[in-house]
């Protein structure tokens, strides 16, 4: 048998046994073996009468290219603060800041002729200004495969159970950096509880100071009372209401805003009700224009921008607005009067400089420590003895943001990096350092739940 003409005889019979016994598998096998292909071809198209279905690439021992990497970089409408945000140099510290300048306002009158000037009621133009502090946060997700799972397993036609890891662990971190740049996350320095945070969108938009007294933006600086608007629910908001916070963002910036509106999915459904509804308060007269396209037929009703005499709005929906440190809720609370302990079902998760609110909260308090795993201890004392509801920040429903003043500054791009193996399998993790920094918070708005 080892004459050349007798194996070229034995690969013929098997050749023809697939086709007589129709073994599309056998059939399949022999040609990659003869041709060094795997190409998928469709037997049927020579022998439909014996073939019943062509042999799929997937199911053979071949390399497949794994696109995942440019699928994961393609998804910015998901990421809609971190696609829209400006992206400056590294941050040069740890803790960071930078000079911020409030103009004064003009004035009405004039001086007599030839007045001279009154050198005691020169004004300084360099003592209205302070400065803003960033904080840079370190992100980190952690992947791994058993060796088990490596060596056996082939889910769903993954090649590599570990990329595949690695892969879903880069997604998560870039969630987990939209999370924390829409939240009312306090910039944490220090802490012995846990490293740096940065500070979120949210909780820059604050009248009042930020819990972490050592970096809150200057009184001067934050956003009037009047640009923070609460009310009890989503059909509480009224199109007048939006017409009042342009106006007030217009009064803060000096001149016409372009803002970015990041809002909860209700909050964008509850504006195309003005335009659409004629029953809804404030919006007597329906209008119903659509954007359609004549190609495919496709009508569009959703209000994407709206425009008044004071600036323009974009509504960007996103489900990412009240994620961490927002409107979460402490379950099994207990307090006692007159004193700053908390009892709670669990303290996984909290982090000091939480607010807190509810009933026998003191207005402005947050959690200055965590003290085990039922307990913390807040900034200050309860003012009622019970169990009452307590809700960790208040849930936004919309940020009005104008992102000339926003910046990220990264430090460290989303890296993917493996472990040593340790004998149970390959371990990695996915990070990336970055903050969230405003240079000027005055001028921003927010709506959201008394």
């Amino acid at each position: 048998m080892n004459h050349p003409s007798r194996r070229a005889l034995l690969y013929c019979t098997f050749f023809l046994s697939g086709l007589l016994f129709g073994q599309a598998q056998i059939h399949a096998a022999w040609f990659v073996l003869f041709t060094g292909s795997a190409a998928s071809v469709d037997w049927k198209e020579y022998r439909p009468q014996i073939f019943a279905a062509p042999t799929l690439v997937a199911t053979l021992p071949v390399t497949h290219e794994d696109l995942s990497d440019e699928l994961v970089l393609l998804e910015p409408e998901n990421m809609v603060f971190t696609s829209t945000v400006k992206k400056t140099g590294p941050a040069k510290d740890v803790i960071y800041s930078a000079p911020v300048d409030k103009r004064a306002a003009g004035r009405l009158g004039g001086v007599k002729d030839r007045e001279s000037v009154d050198r005691d009621a020169v004004d300084n133009a360099q003592e209205n200004r302070d400065r803003i502090w960033g904080a840079v946060q370190h992100f980190r997700e952690t992947h791994g495969v058993s060796t088990m799972s490596a060596q056996v397993m082939d889910p769903a036609g993954i090649e590599d159970a570990f990329v595949d890891g690695r892969l879903k662990k880069l997604v998560q971190i870039k969630e987990d950096m939209e999370l924390s740049y829409l939240s009312e996350q306090e910039a944490q320095v220090g802490s012995t509880s846990l490293d740096f945070l940065t500070r979120g969108a949210s909780m820059y938009v604050e009248a009042s100071a930020q819990p972490n007294s050592d970096y809150a933006v200057a009184s001067a600086f934050r956003p009037a009372s009047a640009q923070i608007v609460e009310t009890s629910a989503i059909s509480g908001i009224s199109e007048s209401a939006i017409r009042l916070m342009l106006q007030r963002l217009n009064e803060a910036r000096k001149g016409m805003v372009k803002i970015s509106g990041f809002c909860q999915n209700d909050f964008a459904s509850r504006f195309d009700d003005f335009f659409t509804d004629g029953g809804t308060a404030n919006s007597l007269t329906p209008v119903r224009r659509f954007n359609t396209d004549g190609a495919t037929g496709e009508y569009e009703i959703g209000i994407t921008s709206y425009k008044t005499r004071f600036g323009k709005v974009d509504i960007i929906p996103t489900t990412y607005l009240n994620g961490v440190r927002n409107a979460g809720s402490l379950a099994g609370a207990s307090t006692t009067n007159t004193d700053a302990t908390v009892t709670v079902t669990s303290t996984a998760g909290l982090q000091p400089f939480m607010r807190v609110y509810g009933t026998g909260i003191p207005a402005g308090a947050y959690i200055a420590s965590i003290t085990n795993a039922t307990t913390f201890e807040l900034s200050a004392a309860a003012t009622a003895t019970g169990t009452p509801t307590l809700t960790l920040g208040k849930e936004d429903f919309a940020l009005f943001l104008d992102m000339n003043f926003f910046e990220v500054k990264t430090n460290m791009v989303p890296s993917a990096y493996e472990l040593p193996v340790n004998g149970g399998g390959r371990d990695g993790v996915v990070e990336a350092m970055s903050s969230l920094f405003c240079s000027y918070p005055a001028v921003h708005g927010k709506f959201r739940k008394s």
